[in-house]
C-alpha cells in the first residue's frame, strides 16, 4: 500500500475527527494506530481501517481481528469519559499484536462480561487487560 494513498484512505475511512496511520516496521512487521472519537461510530470506523489489512492478512485473520477490535472499542465506549479510543496493531511472522484503550485516560476501566469477553477469548490466543494504561491487550496467530 503506497503510504501517502493509504493514509489519505485511512484518514477518509476514520473521519475527521479521528485519525489512522499504517506504517512499515523493522524487520518486515508493519503497524497501524487509531485513535477514535469516542463516539457510538467508533467501531464501525475501527471495524473499516482494519479491513485495509487485507493486504497484509487473510480474509479469514482480517474477519477475525474486526471482530475483536470490534468487541474491544464497544467495550471502551460503555465507560462514559471523553478520552479518544487508541487502536494499535502490529503484525509480524504470522502473529498479531494489539492494544485498544484509553491511555490518556487512566481512570477509565476496561470492563466488558458477556457475549463480548467469549467471543474475544474464542478468537484470540491471550489477552489480557492493563489497567494501570487503561488497556486490553491481545495476539493472535494469523496462519491457517
Amino acid at each position: 500500500m503506497n503510504s501517502d494513498t493509504g493514509s489519505d484512505l485511512l484518514r477518509d475511512l476514520v473521519g475527521a475527527d479521528s485519525s489512522a496511520l499504517r506504517r512499515p516496521l523493522p524487520g518486515g512487521s508493519e503497524s497501524l494506530r487509531i485513535r477514535l472519537a469516542p463516539d457510538p461510530t467508533a467501531p464501525q470506523r475501527a471495524r473499516r481501517a482494519i479491513a485495509t489489512l487485507g493486504d497484509r492478512l487473510s480474509p479469514r485473520a482480517v474477519a477475525d481481528l474486526r471482530t475483536v477490535v470490534n468487541e474491544l472499542v464497544t467495550i471502551c465506549l460503555s465507560n462514559p469519559t471523553e478520552a479518544p479510543i487508541e487502536v494499535q496493531v502490529e503484525m509480524s511472522d504470522g502473529n498479531v499484536r494489539g492494544e485498544v484503550g484509553r491511555p490518556e485516560d487512566p481512570s477509565a476501566e476496561i470492563r466488558g462480561g458477556g457475549n463480548a469477553l467469549r467471543i474475544i477469548g474464542a478468537l484470540v490466543d491471550e489477552w489480557g487487560v492493563d489497567p494501570d494504561r487503561a488497556i486490553a491487550w491481545f495476539c493472535m496467530s494469523t496462519r491457517e
